[in-house]
């Protein structure tokens, strides 16, 4: 990777899809950026993984490398046998034949194996989840940009429904981690046990780790911004989608008395998307074969990061 950003725990996350495809990943980036880098507890473990390394801004890659960039070469290096420029930030890039898809925790990783994800997902499940924070933060009016409601409306407007349908009581359950905070060794097992998953949007942007967690067993997203994930997913198919606190309601009574048949053939095929599109382990592989794959999207921030020539490293 040659980075000029620093972005976080997706390096790591590409770190363990690389580990699992048998491939090392290489930090090509200036000294600024591997300090921010130690000093982040998403970035730390990952340096220390055995298939990492770190090589200087102007140091030439390896024979055969794929190089996954944030910027264009720098004219002193040698010309390299593939570069895949990465853009990284809130819009789709429209040149991106391979947006990445938003990554499960990567503390998860482990969690997510052939045999535990199987398991999961032949669970009984039931009811609609959501498990998260409701810190005031989560309210907060950047999240209106997308033109989505913000999670602590759609948690009130369950909280509603709960206190004026009964029926509900049994079939919507809210967790509020910061109160009953869910071990991260449960995660896994909890998620399995639901039919549907409310999508609640993050701090800033839309996209959420749990989501994709959520979806890796089958659990059907009820969300709002279905063209955030790439290919969009589908109401009625793989998804589905309401608009605003009112569009909720309405997506509650439809699930709540989705014929059993129904539910069983969506999760079907929520569980082929994600394994298809929504693993960053496929998406890696995905990008390995292609070689007519040289733009790749990273909408995961709520900004965009990227300029025709990124000059300046940023924290994102």
């Amino acid at each position: 990777m040659d980075l000029l950003l620093d972005v976080g725990r997706h390096p790591w996350s590409l770190a363990i899809d690389a580990n699992e495809v048998g491939h090392d990943l290489i930090l090509r980036c200036n000294r600024w950026v591997l300090a921010a880098l130690t000093h982040k507890r998403f970035a730390r473990p990952m340096l220390s993984m055995p298939n990492v390394w770190w090589a200087g801004s102007r140091e030439a890659a390896p024979d055969a490398s794929l190089v996954l960039a944030d910027r264009d070469a720098e004219p002193s290096i040698r010309e390299e046998p593939r570069r895949v420029r990465m853009w990284i930030g809130r819009d789709h890039h429209p040149d991106c034949k391979a947006p990445m898809p938003y990554p499960v925790f990567p503390s998860m990783r482990e969690s997510l194996n052939t045999d535990s994800l199987s398991h999961a997902r032949k669970q009984e499940k039931h009811g609609l989840l959501f498990a998260g924070s409701v810190h005031p933060r989560y309210a907060r009016h950047e999240i209106e940009n997308y033109g989505v409601a913000d999670r602590l409306t759609l948690v009130d407007r369950c909280h509603l429904l709960m206190r004026s349908t009964p029926r509900f009581n049994q079939f919507v359950d809210l967790v509020n981690t910061d109160e009953s905070p869910i071990p991260r060794d449960l995660w896994l097992a909890r998620l399995a046990k639901t039919a549907f998953w409310l999508a609640a949007p993050g701090v800033a942007q839309p996209l959420c780790h749990n989501l994709s967690e959520a979806m890796s067993v089958g659990a059907i997203p009820v969300i709002e911004f279905p063209n955030r994930l790439f290919p969009h997913l589908r109401d009625g198919f793989n998804a589905i989608e309401f608009s605003g606190a009112d569009g909720l309601s309405q997506a509650l009574e439809r699930i709540s008395s989705m014929p059993a048949s129904d539910v069983a053939k969506m999760r079907h095929q929520v569980v082929e998307y994600f394994d298809q599109y929504g693993s960053t382990r496929s998406w890696l592989k995905r990008v390995i074969a292609d070689p007519s794959i040289e733009n790749v999207s990273l909408p995961v921030h709520s900004e965009n990061l990227f300029t025709s020539i990124q000059s300046q490293p940023k924290a994102a």
